[in-house]
């Protein structure tokens, strides 16, 4: 998987990162307003997307958290661009970018339709995640893993 590998929008055009903890936004320049010039914030990449992803979410086990932290050390340890991981660690991986879908969800409340949203990327961004671990989709429709 190469992790530098830059993710295009729907146009086939990169784009800047758009989401940063608090540590990342308070390291960007400030343009003449006082607020983050994001003009001078790198593209957005497979790396950037899976630590996200990682870093948001809700792990349900011990084991979860195990697996999270390997694979987030994996890539901020490796010394190069590519990385192959071990296929508890892809499994895990993918769990975690599919839940990372952003969706709308809609529920009832006291007779009242309520909408809600889960998630934090575009599918189309993490379907080229999905993609560079090597998931396809079947002639049939079918996700292959």
């Amino acid at each position: 998987m190469k992790l530098l590998k830059e993710i295009k929008n729907l146009r086939g055009q990169t784009f800047r990162q758009a989401i940063f903890i608090k540590e990342d936004l308070d390291k960007i320049p400030k343009d003449k307003n006082g607020q983050p010039d994001f003009s001078t914030v790198g593209n957005e990449n497979i790396e950037n997307v899976i630590l996200n992803c990682l870093s948001l979410y809700q792990v349900k086990t011990t084991k979860e958290s195990f697996y999270l932290n390997a694979i987030a050390n994996i890539i901020l340890t490796r010394e190069k661009d590519e990385i192959e991981l071990q296929s508890k660690f892809r499994k895990f991986l993918i769990e975690v970018l599919e839940s990372s879908i952003m969706k709308t969800e809609i529920t009832e409340n006291e007779g009242k339709k309520v909408e809600s949203r889960k998630g934090i990327y575009s599918g189309w961004i993490i379907s080229q995640v999905l993609a560079e671990l090597g998931v396809k989709i079947s002639d049939e429709g079918e996700i292959v893993y």
